[in-house]
């Protein structure tokens, strides 16, 4: 696989805890104007510019991209934001809860993207491709970066690790604790030696696989398409921070459902049992293993288990939001497609049992379904195989944050 080096535009160290925001997607318009009223160096200002204009607005208006790109020059001109001055690497570690996991800020090639060998595993939704795209050809940067890992339990890693050790022993240029509690750290690499080492452990990496940031690299790949053609090559590539999958920690993508389709509690259980076992009143809807899926309905716990004649040898089928899917969702709820029902609401893993269960005690929705996190190694073996997982079946923790490294079309 091809890794670039680049000259980063990244904050002043001065400004860097006041200007790095969580990813743009993760976060509501509320919550984004909240964050700028008061941080005028905020990121939001630029990867989410729509706060910046008054209501009522159109969040994918050209006006809200040209505001992004007044506010990314602004900070470029006060020297809020700085370029370096040579092609560099970028090592990044996360800590959360006593678990690290350290990868390399790269460019990575949209020409590989292309030929799929940066393998996604869902889809996109054509709305906010289109968003990023236009974000990307008007701010002319990327602004955030791809999540990818890259399988290292078969690999000689010992370079990558050796790299990675002989940095974490020297002072971080940015070191911080982020509002989710992750402890962030960043060192740049430089020295060429250690840049051609690295480029020729990756060329030996047969795939990068998306944890997370699939619209930003489709974005990524719609512009190098659109302005490749003998323009400037930096559009061939995209930013991404690179990590080993043995590192990753996934966390589930629960499921709240905000009618029974016309069912009552009893019809439903009567319907889940066709296909489930079921252990009621339980005491946590928190699934201990693969395989068991929690439910939490009129005020009750539940544990299911599918039953053994319907299981599947098909590591794709054998997901637990594969099962949900085909055995509750559709047949009992009618959610034939969970992309776009407006019944089903996504809930990150990091919101935990507590707030599932107050959304239904609130009336909120009618049931709560709670999934054991997707292994790192399924999520491999099925992009592997060129198939996708239904959506919203992985949330990795740490997220990535915004505005640490920038790479730049110009």
């Amino acid at each position: 696989m091809i890794i670039k080096p680049f000259p980063a535009i990244r904050p002043d160290r001065r400004y860097a805890t006041l200007l790095n925001v969580p990813p743009y997607d993760v976060v509501s318009v509320e919550e984004v104007r909240d964050a700028v009223k008061n941080n005028p160096f905020s990121f939001f200002h630029v990867t989410r510019a729509e706060a910046d204009l008054d209501n009522p607005y159109d969040e994918y208006s050209p006006a809200v991209y040209s505001k992004a790109r007044e506010n990314f020059k602004s900070f470029i001109k006060k020297n809020i934001l700085l370029k370096d001055s040579s092609d560099c690497f970028y090592i990044l570690s996360q800590t959360l809860n006593g678990q690290t996991q350290t990868g390399i800020y790269a460019a990575v090639s949209c020409e590989e993207y292309e030929r799929n060998l940066i393998k996604k595993h869902e889809l996109t939704r054509r709305d906010k491709e289109m968003d990023r795209t236009n974000h990307i050809k008007t701010v002319k940067a990327d602004t955030g970066p791809v999540f990818l890992a890259f399988e290292d339990k078969n690999n000689d890693s010992s370079i990558y690790f050796a790299i990675i050790k002989q940095f974490s022993e020297k002072l971080p240029v940015y070191d911080f604790i982020d509002e989710n509690k992750v402890e962030n750290k960043l060192w740049i690499l430089s020295e060429k030696n250690d840049i051609k080492r690295l480029q020729e452990y990756f060329q030996k990496t047969n795939a990068f696989y998306i944890a997370d940031g699939h619209h930003r690299a489709a974005s990524a790949a719609n512009v190098w398409r659109e302005k490749a053609q003998g323009q400037n090559p930096s559009f061939g590539y995209f930013l991404a921070v690179i990590f080993p999958a043995s590192q990753l920690k996934v966390l589930s993508y629960n499921r709240l459902v905000k009618d029974l389709n016309g069912k009552n509690h009893e019809e439903m259980i009567s319907e889940i049992n066709k296909s489930f076992d079921i252990i009621y009143a339980a005491s946590s809807i928190t699934p201990g293993k693969k395989g068991v899926i929690g439910m939490y309905m009129n005020n009750t716990k539940y544990l299911m288990t599918i039953k053994k004649k319907l299981t599947a040898e098909d590591p794709l089928e054998s997901l637990d939001v594969s099962i949900l899917q085909k055995f509750i969702l559709a047949p009992i709820l009618g959610i034939n497609d969970p992309r776009t029902s407006e019944n089903l609401i996504f809930t990150e893993g990091n919101k935990g049992e507590e707030y599932l269960i107050n959304k239904v005690d609130n009336r909120d929705a009618m049931a709560a379904f709670s999934l054991y996190p997707v292994n790192i190694n399924d999520l491999i073996k099925i992009t592997e195989s060129s198939r996708l997982m239904p959506p919203k079946s992985t949330w990795f923790e740490p997220k990535l944050r915004d505005g640490l490294v920038i790479y730049s079309l110009e």
